[in-house]
């Protein structure tokens, strides 16, 4: 069964990836899948505990598997499983095993990863202002031993877009020689 073509937006925080997932979907005349957590944790305040977070993943699955998948569709997701992940096991040090299910079950197209090369915008939800490179690079081992193909991509506005089109497009055209890491 021919479903949507799901593009991830992951990175560390006030890395870009709403901005960047809302525009992509403006290009390519689509929608894009929200983040829970922010939805969650806005009505719920910034201070979570470890049955906070199962609820995060939950529903974040559901909102991902409920989304419109059309054939040949672009789905852009902001957030991705190994955000989710990543953030339980450095958070709570466990792991969610209906999370890596999923993540193993319905891997993403390609995964773009932004590199936290934008200034750091204060948002009274984020809490990791001085551990973005560390992210970083805990996402981007955890997208290879998952095996699931992803694109790094930086700089800013108008440059952040054309690099993630580039490797969209590129993707979209070649989807059978994915590598692992690519940079733009």
């Amino acid at each position: 069964m021919d479903t949507g073509i799901d593009i991830a937006i992951g990175g560390p925080e006030s890395s870009g990836k709403t901005a960047l997932a809302i525009q992509l979907a403006v290009h390519y005349g689509t929608w894009y899948v929200p983040e829970y957590a922010r939805t969650f944790l806005e009505r719920c305040g910034p201070h979570y505990t470890e049955a906070d977070l199962e609820a995060i993943v939950a529903g974040q699955i559901n909102w991902w598997n409920s989304a419109p998948a059309p054939p040949g569709k672009l789905r852009f997701f902001d957030g991705d499983t190994a955000i989710l992940h990543v953030w339980q096991q450095l958070r709570f040090g466990s792991v969610n095993r209906a999370l890596v299910a999923h993540a193993m079950e319905h891997p993403p197209a390609l995964t773009l990863l932004c590199t936290p090369d934008l200034p750091w915008s204060f948002d009274p939800l984020r809490e990791n202002e001085h551990d973005r490179e560390v992210l970083f690079s805990h996402y981007a081992a955890v997208l290879e031993e998952w095996k699931h193909p992803y694109a790094v991509v930086s700089g800013s506005g108008e440059l952040r877009l054309e690099c993630a089109v580039a490797a969209i497009d590129r993707t979209l055209a070649h989807p059978s020689n994915q590598n692992n890491l690519t940079t733009f």
